[in-house]
């Protein structure tokens, strides 16, 4: 009883100073010679960062969304991953960057998924900020959506499976060593770094 208690302290701590942290920031840098655009979104996400996603992207036919952020709220990241799947963009998480959470969701929707050989990305359980009496509802209804949306991206219901059961660890990787079981195909990170 304890040590719930003593979660549950953790998890209003980490909600409480998640409040405080700044949204995430986006940045352009135009393509030159027929390459596509870079758009890299870092920090956490929050509510109105899918409308600066649909802003700055505005202006790109093709596109590479570079991702750095431990995830945050569902909804707008579920926006900003249906934009990129919408517009064929691609996404990548380069060397000593995280993409865990809802970030995730988003670097699914590429056309292509970069990943960096070293890097993960993370899935682990939607967590409600402020339980109240329809919690449950609540959170029946995230994964619902989150399911929906993985179907809406191709993603096979074997892999949504793992991708969403967290009956034996908290966080489920997708890394390079186990793409394949979650039946995504991966292009290496390093493949955009221009070469010497």
């Amino acid at each position: 009883m304890r040590s719930i208690t003593k979660l549950s302290l953790f998890i209003f701590f980490l909600c409480l100073f998640g409040i405080c942290s700044h949204a995430a920031e986006f940045s352009i840098q135009k393509g030159t010679d027929g390459k596509p655009d870079l758009i890299a979104m870092t920090g956490e996400i929050f509510k109105g960062d899918e409308i600066k996603f649909r802003v700055i992207s505005a202006a790109s036919d093709a596109a590479i969304v570079s991702l750095d952020s431990p995830g945050g709220d569902l909804y707008p990241a579920l926006t900003i991953g249906k934009l990129i799947h919408a517009m064929g963009y691609y996404t990548n998480v380069s060397k000593g960057a995280e993409c865990n959470s809802s970030c995730a969701l988003i670097w699914l929707a590429g056309q292509y998924k970069y990943l960096a050989k070293d890097s993960a990305i993370g899935f682990h359980e939607i967590i409600d900020c402020a339980p109240t009496k329809d919690a449950v509802r609540k959170m029946q209804r995230a994964y619902a959506l989150v399911g929906a949306y993985l179907q809406s991206l191709g993603i096979r219901e074997g892999a949504i499976y793992l991708m969403l059961d967290f009956s034996e660890k908290p966080v489920n990787w997708l890394t390079w060593s186990n793409a394949r079981l979650f039946g995504i195909s991966l292009v290496r990170a390093e493949s955009l770094e221009p070469s010497n």
